[in-house]
């Protein structure tokens, strides 16, 4: 159990206070705080509510004893957003109101929280996913509003990156606040940012290869999590170099064969949940993108084919067991139809459609209306 010196000086680190910013805000001096938090001496029983108060936690915190019901409290708000796209759109229809709006509400929601737990960095964290999907899913990417809460969630990143103790939320913070800043224009703090970034063959999907002897069960299980690691950034790639243009599409198109490639060696019995069928209609479509540009209109058709199959063959078979355990937002159960899946699948086809003038929606619909 942590000690009263060690919980005291925690805390305030945590929250960024200085030793004589708490001292005054309970009426002590700073040299009283300093022996508290080296061990020295304790604080008075009546100094105890002043001090929970002032962080923002109950005395049972500050004596060592865990703190159930905040714990629980976050645990169970933090529970609900599993993917918080797909939240905030599904918010939108059942309130009847525009998916900005809706990321308002999350947004003011997760600043409560915020404020609540001042100290909490996983409550940071989240209303730094927040802030990054809201102008891109509300439609106001380059107005005032997005560079507000862009700064925020900077602010945000570089708080959780000085003082939480935790790596997974350090190396989140390290990514958002890279992809923010590109919009900021400020590419000398993503160059800082990417250095502290663990390379990927030091990372622990690979490590975690390392760790198990060759050729047992345990050692495909981290191939394959390396394998789903490299994949999701090759993928990311493709729609970077997609979407900013600046690549020929014959380098486009092979990174895409590289991509449907690997994945059909190592799926070899065509075993895709419905989430990588989705980056694999989307890697068909990138395929297709290449095509048109390099005017081969039968390739391209051709690519789009191969995506829709592929979908065709998987969600009948994924469809009941990924609806029972479908984001079950807004108090109920979403139904298949309009599950996250769905949803990132036609805006996809919508993109296309828009970009290349070739309509795929209608055979689109047709598989899911199969399926």
């Amino acid at each position: 159990m942590e000690q009263i010196s060690e919980i005291l000086r925690r805390l305030r680190m945590e929250r960024g206070f200085t030793q004589t910013e708490v001292a005054s805000a309970i009426s002590v001096t700073s040299q009283a705080v300093s022996k508290w938090e080296n061990g020295s001496g304790m604080p008075d029983v009546s100094q105890l509510v002043p001090l929970a108060d002032f962080f923002g936690v109950t005395v049972d915190c500050i004596l060592g004893r865990r703190d159930n019901a905040a714990e629980e409290e976050i645990r169970e708000y933090l529970g609900k957003f599993d993917d918080i796209v797909c939240y905030g759109r599904n918010l939108a229809k059942e309130q009847g109101i525009s998916v900005e709006e809706a990321f308002d509400i999350l947004i003011d929601e997760a600043r409560k929280m915020c404020r609540k737990y001042p100290g909490n960095y996983r409550l940071m964290a989240h209303l730094s996913w927040v802030l990054c999907f809201a102008p891109k899913e509300g439609g106001y990417d380059d107005s005032q509003k997005a560079f507000e809460l862009y700064g925020e969630l900077v602010d945000l990143g570089e708080r959780i990156l000085a003082e939480s103790p935790d790596s997974r939320l350090r190396n989140d913070a390290v990514w958002l606040m890279c992809w923010t800043y590109t919009y900021l224009n400020r590419y000398d703090r993503i160059k800082s940012l990417a250095e502290q970034a663990p390379p990927m063959h030091g990372c622990r999907e690979a490590l975690l290869c390392e760790a198990a002897e060759w050729g047992t069960e345990e050692h495909r299980k981290y191939n394959e999590e390396y394998l789903h690691h490299c994949m999701k950034h090759i993928h990311f790639a493709l729609h970077d170099w997609y979407y900013r243009r600046k690549c020929p599409p014959e380098e486009r198109l092979a990174l895409t064969e590289m991509e449907w490639k690997i994945y059909h060696a190592y799926h070899d019995h065509g075993d895709f949940d419905v989430w990588r069928a989705g980056d694999l209609v989307e890697n068909r479509l990138y395929a297709a993108r290449a095509y048109i540009a390099m005017n081969d209109a039968s390739a391209a058709d051709r690519a789009v084919q191969e995506g829709l199959d592929l979908l065709a063959a998987v969600i009948p078979d994924e469809a009941e067991v990924y609806t029972s355990t479908a984001m079950t937002r807004i108090g109920k159960r979403v139904p298949w139809c309009r599950n996250p899946l769905l949803i990132r699948l036609r805006r996809i086809a919508e993109e296309f459609t828009k970009d290349t003038g070739m309509d795929i929606t209608d055979r689109l619909e047709a598989v899911l209306t199969t399926a």
